[in-house]
C-alpha cells in the first residue's frame, strides 16, 4: 500500500501490487491503515469501476465505519479498528476521517498535480451509484463536481486547469472498432486519449464563461 502511495510501484508491476492491495481488502487496518489503501487504489485508474471502494466504504463488519455508528452511536470516526473494544482509541480522532480519501480521490477521482490544486485531475469510478456530488475547498475555490454514469459537470476554479475525464460504457469498452469521443458543453472533442477505462480530454480544461461549469459526456463515432 504504501508502494503505491508513494508512486515507487514500476509501471509494469502496478496491476498485479493493486490487485494483491484490494485483494487484502480494508481488514484490521486503522484509520491510518485505512489512508493508505484507499490512496494506493487511487494510484491505478484502471483498477475497477468503483465498486471495490463503494463496499469498502459500506460494508458493516468490524472494520468499518458502520460498524462505529451502530455500536458506539458515533458522531465522530475513532482512531481505528476493529471498533468492538475502544482499547485507548480516541473516539473523535482527526486521522479517522480517512473514508474522506475513498470519497474524494476513488469515488470521484479529485486529485492535485500541482500544489494548491493549481491542476487537478477528475476521473470519476461511481461502481453502481447512479449520481454523486461534492464541493472540495482549494487555496484557488471550491471544485464542484456532480456525476452520473453519462455525464461529469465539474465547475473548475478560474486560475486553474482540470483533466477531465468520463468512465466509456460497458458496452462501448466491450466493442474496439468502436471509437469514443467527448463532448464539452456541447461540443465535440477530438483530441481524447484512452486512461483505462476512461475516456479523457488530452488539453486541459479551465473555468467555463462567467464561471460556468464544465460538462463533459460520451460522444460516439
Amino acid at each position: 500500500m504504501a508502494a503505491l502511495y508513494n508512486h515507487v510501484v514500476p509501471a509494469a508491476s502496478v496491476n498485479g501490487v493493486w490487485a494483491k492491495v484490494a485483494e487484502r481488502g480494508l481488514e484490521d487496518l486503522g484509520a491510518y491503515g485505512a489512508y493508505l489503501f484507499f490512496s494506493a487504489l487511487a494510484q491505478n485508474p484502471g483498477g475497477d469501476d468503483g465498486n471495490l471502494v463503494l463496499e469498502t466504504l459500506t460494508k458493516c463488519d468490524p472494520t468499518s465505519w458502520c460498524a462505529e455508528w451502530e455500536l458506539w452511536n458515533a458522531t465522530m470516526t475513532m482512531e481505528g479498528f476493529p471498533v468492538a473494544a475502544s482499547n485507548g482509541n480516541s473516539l473523535s480522532h482527526l486521522w479517522g476521517t480517512s473514508a474522506i480519501s475513498g470519497i474524494v480521490n476513488n469515488l470521484l477521482g479529485i486529485t492535485p498535480t500541482a500544489p494548491g490544486f493549481a491542476t487537478f485531475t477528475v476521473k470519476p469510478k461511481l461502481g453502481s451509484l447512479q449520481h454523486a456530488t461534492i464541493k472540495v475547498p482549494t487555496l484557488h475555490g471550491f471544485i464542484c463536481v456532480a456525476a452520473t454514469p453519462e455525464t461529469l459537470s465539474v465547475n473548475v476554479p478560474c486560475n486553474t486547469w482540470a483533466h477531465l475525464c468520463l468512465m466509456a460504457p460497458a458496452e462501448l469498452r466491450q466493442r474496439p472498432s468502436q471509437v469514443a469521443k467527448l463532448r464539452i458543453d456541447g461540443v465535440v472533442v477530438n483530441d481524447v486519449v484512452q486512461e483505462g477505462t476512461h475516456v479523457c480530454s488530452m488539453a486541459p480544461v479551465g473555468c467555463g464563461p462567467r464561471g460556468a461549469d464544465r460538462v463533459l459526456t460520451i460522444a460516439y463515432v
